[in-house]
């Protein structure tokens, strides 16, 4: 069996990476234009959407250029520590001796990890990454800071602060974040980072269908595999423009070793297909929404049609049309629904009006 273009696990770029090389492009000549508001990016989405994997290809990308250095920091723990470590041994031998005598505090390789002559308890992290930073730019090396999920917290806060310095003072500084749509809006409307809400936040859309159904027959004519127009449209139907269900469904598929994709084959994957939907995306999706964004879905999914009248919902919640949108519009901006006509909505995601049936409609 040749090798399984298909990658659904976390974080890795697969081999098939479809419709976002324009975001790739553009997140990139952005970053590296200091007078754009994409020196800081944020990009937001729903989980499965392919947000880790967008930020893991630019980073891959830019670390081939030796004109940056990328710094890939947790959103929690020290990250101005880390990001200084980080900086330091992601250099270049010729940059690590400009880092290595900057004057106060000496920075040397000790094991897998570093340690500073000075107690880290009195080190100040601010005043270091601003010598690196003046340091870099001597050399015209820029620095990009990848914080992937972003959580606030005062860990974050901190170094939002100490970020936004540095680009008033205009160091060679870029951050790029991804998170949810929630995380991220919580993170521009926290009183002390305000200045992020005059960053880029790109929306990542789901695929095109067209995409979909056009790289999956790419993808099983390279394998040698044959598949007819009809199997084709229904694979793009489960998928639904899904980055996660587009890359599991394939794998899976890929996995039964056929010649040719037929119906069967595709029927023969639906359950393992549906387990791993529903447990490593749509259950973490569902336990994040909140209490009353959850009746809201659970209302959608009694509806006998796929496209949900808002009275419908406003009926079975038995509340007023305005409390309904107020909720519609957290769902929508989630992107668990969607609006495809006036006055109604539709879930986005494939199989989650089942999900909902079987595992939740029944306790709630």
């Amino acid at each position: 069996m040749s090798k399984n273009p298909f990658n659904p696990a976390f974080g890795k770029v697969p081999p098939i990476f479809i419709d976002r090389e324009q975001y790739v492009q553009d997140i990139v000549e952005g970053l590296g234009n200091f007078n754009s508001p994409m020196q800081t990016t944020l990009i937001s989405g729903v989980r499965g959407v392919g947000k880790t994997v967008l930020l893991a290809d630019i980073c891959l990308g830019l670390e081939k250029d030796d004109r940056w250095i990328v710094a890939d920091v947790p959103s929690n723990g020290n990250i101005m520590e880390t990001l200084v470590q980080s900086v330091r041994e992601k250099a270049s031998s010729e940059v690590k001796k400009a880092i290595d005598s900057i004057e106060g505090i000496s920075i040397s390789l000790m094991g897998v990890g570093i340690g500073y002559t000075a107690e880290k308890s009195k080190v100040n992290y601010q005043l270091l990454l601003e010598k690196i930073l003046n340091k870099l730019k001597e050399k015209n090396i820029s620095l990009l800071v990848a914080i992937d999920e972003v959580e606030v917290n005062q860990e974050l806060r901190q170094f939002a602060s100490v970020y936004q310095i540095m680009v008033r003072k205009d160091y060679p500084i870029a951050l790029l974040m991804t998170g949810l749509p929630k995380n991220i809006s919580e993170l521009q409307n926290d009183k002390t980072l305000t200045f992020l809400l005059r960053s880029a936040r790109i929306e990542l859309p789901p695929l095109s269908e067209i995409t979909v159904q056009y790289s999956y027959k790419e993808a099983f004519t390279k394998g040698r595999k044959s598949v007819d127009l009809s199997v084709l449209k229904r694979l793009t139907q489960l998928t639904r423009g899904y980055s996660y269900a587009f890359q599991l469904l394939g794998y899976l598929i890929w996995e039964k070793d056929a010649q040719e994709i037929t119906d069967e084959v595709v029927d023969s994957c639906l359950d393992k297909y549906k387990e791993l939907l529903y447990r490593n995306a749509y259950s973490k999706i569902y336990e994040e929404l909140s209490r009353i964004d959850r009746s809201f879905i659970l209302a959608m999914a009694q509806c006998e049609t796929d496209i949900v009248p808002m009275k419908f919902i406003s009926d079975i919640l038995k509340k007023k049309p305005n409390y309904i949108s107020t909720y519609k519009r957290r769902l929508l901006d989630s992107g668990v629904i969607r609006a495809e006509s006036y006055g109604n909505v539709e879930f986005s995601l494939p199989l989650f009006k089942e999900y909902l049936q079987e595992f939740h409609l029944d306790i709630e």
